[in-house]
């Protein structure tokens, strides 16, 4: 699986999200935006609890936020959401790779 599927796959799992068939980061970043605009306006208290569930920093919300008054929320909210997805698809794959390195040292 390729980073743009683990990232669709991840936003569908994590957010419970319908992306489709869809992988481009593009599209899923609009996918989430809309997403992420309807919970703004009709489910914040939902919206809050998937930033702490999916571990985006509330700093970096409200910076993002104060710093492009006018910009569509849900659009600065989602990048943010893919770049963390992204760290954490990084992180595992770092992860298992180092699962596979020391399992590999453990035959011998």
């Amino acid at each position: 699986m390729n980073k743009d599927e683990q990232l669709a796959a991840s936003l569908k799992k994590d957010l419970e999200i319908d992306t489709g068939s869809s992988t481009d980061p593009h599209e899923l970043e609009k996918i989430l935006a809309a997403r992420i605009n309807t919970l703004i306006d009709g489910g914040f208290e939902r919206l809050v609890q998937i930033l702490y569930r999916i571990d985006v920093d509330e700093k970096k919300v409200k910076k993002i936020l104060q710093d492009n008054p006018g910009e569509d929320a849900g659009s600065l909210i989602a990048s943010l959401i893919i770049q963390r997805q992204r760290e954490k698809i990084r992180t595992q794959s770092l992860f298992n790779q180092g699962e596979k390195h020391n399992s590999d040292e453990e035959r011998w």
